[in-house]
């Protein structure tokens, strides 16, 4: 007996929402990089702080949908889908454009090792 696998396709919300998560992710990506450019002495701290509010905002979305959307788990992920991308979007037009600084400013302080990572 031989056993086809079939598949729905799916249908445009769908696909749109799957896309709407994904570009959650490019947004952490780019506020990562930009954040580690404009501060390259501290680079361990602001990647340290932007980790611990994607951790934060997970258990704030836990308690908005404890508080909102306890049944209904299809309206939820509709929110997450929309209102994140749609935030940062408009949130963006108020981040401000820190040019990179090829040189680190601690070169000339005593105890800056050749080695050291925080110039390159």
């Amino acid at each position: 007996m031989q056993q086809s696998c079939t598949m729905d396709t799916p249908n445009f919300l769908e696909v749109r929402i799957c896309s709407y998560l994904v570009a959650g992710t490019w947004f952490d990506t780019s506020a990562l990089v930009s954040n580690v450019r404009n501060f390259p002495n501290n680079r361990g701290l602001a990647v340290g702080v932007l980790k611990s509010f994607l951790g934060l905002s997970s258990s704030i979305y836990t308690s908005i949908y404890v508080a909102l959307f306890e049944p209904d788990a299809v309206r939820f992920l509709l929110m997450l889908a929309i209102v994140p991308p749609v935030l940062a979007l408009l949130l963006s037009m108020a981040l401000n454009y820190v040019p990179f600084v090829e040189v680190s400013e601690g070169h000339n302080t005593p105890g800056y090792s050749w080695a050291s990572t925080e110039g390159r």
